[in-house]
């Protein structure tokens, strides 16, 4: 790895808002459901803190890929696919609406592997929210790097087929539109399914890897566990049009929460702990 990469560790940014109720309503209705938090002092739910401090880059400073121009905050790494890989997440206290909140982020390593396919290079970026009483929810996210063809998931996977918790989603390029709308994600796996085949060798539009998490983690809010930490890794890509099977396991600390796609194939893990029946 060069050292150019190296010196971007410790980089580190802040953003600050107001955390309002109408990104939430915007979610919960392209999601036909009733918004968790809707109240002024209500609390958020884990992990709907992605519809804030959305990323700001001028038009002017993207790059072909729809995503802020790489030497701006992320390193510049020369590998051409960007995927989110996973991340795990933390609730010290509650983050409510209407509360002034400030988001800090920094790079905390960049490391180059050799994968099967080719060489691998993965950002780890820790985020801390802070609202009016100290810090609210600490968050890691990881971002992988590759030259390598995606391999969609194949299966089936005979795990957690008979879950007592179940749900589906059936994606199309609406609900893959609303959701980057809502979160101000101009990567164009997303929508631009030309890209996405010709540049970037998908079979189609990418459904977003924090909108399956987020699903996950609503199927075991559902079922009466609010959490306090997740933790959840991005297996395969999901192709639009393919029906989503959200499973979902208690556990006697939260749930073990997994997402098939139509061939039974895992794209998905999470893990979440919390309490059941208790507010977040």
């Amino acid at each position: 790895m060069t050292t150019d990469l190296k010196s971007w560790v410790g980089r580190r940014e802040e953003m600050h808002e107001v955390i309002s109720p109408t990104p939430m309503s915007l979610l919960a209705v392209t999601l036909d459901s009733d918004a968790p938090a809707s109240a002024l002092g209500d609390p958020i739910p884990i992990p709907w803190h992605w519809l804030y401090f959305l990323p700001d880059a001028q038009r002017s400073d993207l790059g072909s890929d729809g995503h802020p121009l790489r030497g701006l905050f992320l390193p510049p790494v020369r590998l051409k696919r960007r995927m989110f890989a996973g991340g795990s997440i933390t609730v010290h206290r509650p983050l409510r609406l209407g509360q002034s909140a400030t988001l800090t982020r920094e790079i905390k390593s960049v490391e180059r592997r050799e994968g099967r396919t080719g060489p691998l290079v993965f950002v780890t970026i820790e985020i801390d929210i802070t609202g009016p009483e100290g810090l609210a929810l600490s968050e890691t996210q990881t971002i992988a790097y590759t030259d390598a063809p995606p391999e969609v998931a194949s299966g089936p996977s005979e795990e957690i087929l008979a879950s007592p918790w179940q749900s589906e989603v059936t994606t199309d390029s609406v609900l893959l539109f609303r959701f980057s709308a809502i979160t101000f994600n101009s990567h164009r796996i997303h929508y631009d399914d030309l890209y996405a085949r010709q540049e970037e060798g998908y079979p189609g539009l990418v459904v977003q890897g924090p909108l399956i998490a987020l699903l996950l983690t609503e199927l075991a809010r559902n079922h009466g566990i609010n959490g306090r930490q997740l933790r959840f890794r991005m297996l395969a890509p999901i192709i639009v049009g393919d029906v989503v099977r959200l499973r979902g396991t208690p556990t006697p600390k939260g749930a073990d929460l997994v997402a098939h796609v139509s061939s039974g194939a895992v794209a998905v893990r999470a893990t979440v702990l919390g309490d059941a029946g208790k507010k977040p």
